[in-house]
């Protein structure tokens, strides 16, 4: 978790916040990949992004949460991946997607609430993209 980049140094510095050093005698800090992240400075590795979170960028302090509408499912994520039609998401960090309930749909990737089939139209099935008109 430390690096002496100069000759002659008296003592090692501390890696920032976002990278690391995982060897003896380094002479540079290694920044944090995407998908992991680090908020301790003198830190010997990274830490992936935990389901529900990510990070697209190198060298990440820490991890951003999946915004409503989206999910990760998996550790170590570098971006999030919208809810399908018919399935919805209202909060942030979400792992996973729920099915819009029978009476409901969404038409949309990437949806935070499901819409009840209006007056005329049901669905009898959860995850409905569409509504069917009643004959």
């Amino acid at each position: 978790g430390h690096y002496a980049n100069t000759s002659g140094s008296v003592m090692c510095d501390a890696c920032a916040a976002g990278s690391y050093a995982d060897r003896a005698a380094s002479l540079t800090c290694t920044p944090c990949t995407p998908g992991t992240s680090q908020p301790n400075v003198g830190s010997i590795s990274c830490t992936a992004c935990p389901a529900g979170q990510y990070t697209p960028d190198n060298g990440s302090v820490v991890c951003d949460m999946c915004s409503p509408g989206t999910f990760s499912p998996t550790n170590g994520s570098v971006a999030c991946t919208s809810c399908q039609p018919g399935y919805f998401t209202p909060n942030n960090g979400s792992v996973v997607c729920d099915a819009c309930t029978p009476g409901n749909h969404a038409t949309e990737s990437g949806s935070v609430s499901c819409s009840p089939c209006s007056a005329g139209s049901f669905s009898s099935q959860p995850a409905a993209v569409n509504c069917t008109m009643c004959a």
